[in-house]
């Protein structure tokens, strides 16, 4: 079963966030909330088998932050400094 990850780059540090989402209809809810409260970030949407499917495909990520829910993504992006994965 896919999950879905929806990613962004934090603007002060360039450390990329991941928010891991096991199905499509939490990751609309999710960006959609996202969107409300942080207009102007920026964000990718993708869907892959697991966490290290992702990564591979994506040689952009060196280090992210996963997250596992709306409130740590947000709350990761305002932060200045992050933990990394």
């Amino acid at each position: 079963m896919s999950k879905i990850y929806i990613c962004s780059t934090h603007r002060d540090t360039k450390a990329k966030v991941i928010l891991e989402l096991p199905t499509s209809e939490e990751a609309k809810q999710a960006l959609q909330r996202i969107k409300r409260e942080n207009p102007k970030i920026s964000i990718g949407v993708y869907g892959s088998r697991d966490l290290a499917t992702f990564k591979r495909t994506q040689r952009a990520l060196k280090s992210p932050t996963l997250v596992k829910s709306v409130d740590d993504f947000l709350e990761a992006m305002n932060e200045k400094e992050m933990e990394t994965v």
